[in-house]
Protein backbone atom coordinates (compact mmCIF):
# COMPACT_ATOMS: atom_id res chain seq x y z
CA UNK A 1 0.00 0.00 0.00
CA UNK A 2 0.99 3.94 -0.67
CA UNK A 3 -0.63 6.65 1.39
CA UNK A 4 -1.43 9.18 -1.49
CA UNK A 5 -2.55 12.87 -0.41
CA UNK A 6 -5.27 14.00 -2.93
CA UNK A 7 -6.14 17.94 -3.24
CA UNK A 8 -8.07 18.12 -6.83
CA UNK A 9 -9.84 15.90 -9.15
CA UNK A 10 -9.14 12.72 -7.03
CA UNK A 11 -10.89 13.76 -3.89
CA UNK A 12 -14.13 12.02 -3.18
CA UNK A 13 -17.24 13.60 -5.06
CA UNK A 14 -15.20 14.97 -8.04
CA UNK A 15 -14.64 13.27 -11.23
CA UNK A 16 -11.23 11.34 -10.99
CA UNK A 17 -12.46 9.49 -7.66
CA UNK A 18 -13.10 6.46 -8.97
CA UNK A 19 -9.51 5.48 -10.08
CA UNK A 20 -9.34 5.32 -6.30
CA UNK A 21 -12.43 3.84 -5.64
CA UNK A 22 -12.18 1.27 -3.00
CA UNK A 23 -8.78 2.99 -0.97
CA UNK A 24 -8.75 3.31 2.36
CA UNK A 25 -9.95 7.02 3.69
CA UNK A 26 -6.90 8.48 6.24
CA UNK A 27 -8.86 11.68 6.56
CA UNK A 28 -7.51 15.47 5.83
CA UNK A 29 -4.38 16.55 5.88
CA UNK A 30 -2.03 18.86 3.90
CA UNK A 31 1.42 19.21 2.39
CA UNK A 32 3.86 22.18 2.04
CA UNK A 33 3.20 23.86 -1.47
CA UNK A 34 0.96 26.56 -3.13
CA UNK A 35 -2.34 25.98 -4.63
CA UNK A 36 -3.32 27.35 -7.67
CA UNK A 37 -6.66 27.42 -9.52
CA UNK A 38 -5.36 27.07 -13.16
CA UNK A 39 -8.48 25.25 -14.83
CA UNK A 40 -8.36 22.12 -12.90
CA UNK A 41 -5.99 23.06 -9.72
CA UNK A 42 -2.28 22.54 -9.33
CA UNK A 43 -0.12 22.34 -6.23
CA UNK A 44 3.74 24.27 -6.46
CA UNK A 45 6.50 22.77 -3.79
CA UNK A 46 6.85 25.58 -1.74
CA UNK A 47 8.70 24.78 1.68
CA UNK A 48 7.58 27.27 4.32
CA UNK A 49 5.06 29.48 1.99
CA UNK A 50 1.92 27.69 2.81
CA UNK A 51 -0.09 24.09 2.90
CA UNK A 52 -1.95 22.27 0.24
CA UNK A 53 -5.27 20.97 1.68
CA UNK A 54 -6.38 17.57 0.69
CA UNK A 55 -7.09 14.31 1.36
CA UNK A 56 -5.19 10.99 2.49
CA UNK A 57 -6.50 7.40 0.94
CA UNK A 58 -4.43 4.23 1.17
CA UNK A 59 -3.95 3.35 -2.56
CA UNK A 60 -2.66 -0.06 -3.90
CA UNK A 61 0.01 0.08 -6.28
CA UNK A 62 -2.33 -0.50 -9.42
CA UNK A 63 -4.31 2.34 -8.23
CA UNK A 64 -1.11 4.55 -7.64
CA UNK A 65 -0.41 3.45 -11.23
CA UNK A 66 -3.92 4.71 -12.70
CA UNK A 67 -3.01 8.20 -11.16
CA UNK A 68 0.37 8.51 -12.37
CA UNK A 69 -0.86 7.97 -15.81
CA UNK A 70 -3.93 10.46 -15.33
CA UNK A 71 -1.36 13.21 -13.82
CA UNK A 72 1.84 12.50 -16.43
CA UNK A 73 3.71 11.60 -13.87
CA UNK A 74 7.09 12.45 -14.52
CA UNK A 75 6.58 14.99 -16.81
CA UNK A 76 3.18 17.03 -16.04
CA UNK A 77 3.18 16.42 -12.15
CA UNK A 78 5.93 14.69 -10.41
CA UNK A 79 4.80 12.68 -7.52
CA UNK A 80 7.19 13.10 -4.49
CA UNK A 81 6.78 11.54 -0.76
CA UNK A 82 6.66 14.09 1.56
CA UNK A 83 5.41 14.96 5.08
CA UNK A 84 2.48 16.14 5.90
CA UNK A 85 1.29 18.58 8.28
CA UNK A 86 0.28 16.11 10.88
CA UNK A 87 3.43 14.43 10.41
CA UNK A 88 2.92 11.27 8.20
CA UNK A 89 4.66 10.15 5.28
CA UNK A 90 2.70 10.49 2.02
CA UNK A 91 2.79 11.15 -1.92
CA UNK A 92 1.54 13.89 -3.82
CA UNK A 93 1.46 14.85 -7.70
CA UNK A 94 3.28 18.27 -7.45
CA UNK A 95 3.24 20.32 -11.00
CA UNK A 96 6.58 20.81 -12.35
CA UNK A 97 6.07 23.62 -14.46
CA UNK A 98 5.50 27.32 -13.90
CA UNK A 99 1.69 28.41 -12.98
CA UNK A 100 0.19 30.12 -15.88
CA UNK A 101 0.52 33.88 -15.95
CA UNK A 102 -2.63 35.16 -13.87
CA UNK A 103 -3.32 31.91 -12.03
CA UNK A 104 -3.80 32.96 -8.95
CA UNK A 105 -2.56 31.50 -5.98
CA UNK A 106 -5.79 29.82 -3.49
CA UNK A 107 -5.43 31.70 0.20
CA UNK A 108 -6.56 29.11 1.94
CA UNK A 109 -4.76 26.14 0.17
CA UNK A 110 -8.09 24.56 -0.39
CA UNK A 111 -9.86 23.65 -3.44
CA UNK A 112 -12.50 24.30 -4.99
CA UNK A 113 -12.53 27.87 -3.50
Amino acid sequence: MHTLFVYGTLKRGYGNHPLIAGALPLGEDAVPGVLYAQGAPIAVRAEGEGWVEGELYDVTPEQLAECDRLEGHPRAYRRERVTTRRGRWAEVYYWQHAPAPGAEPLPNGRWPR
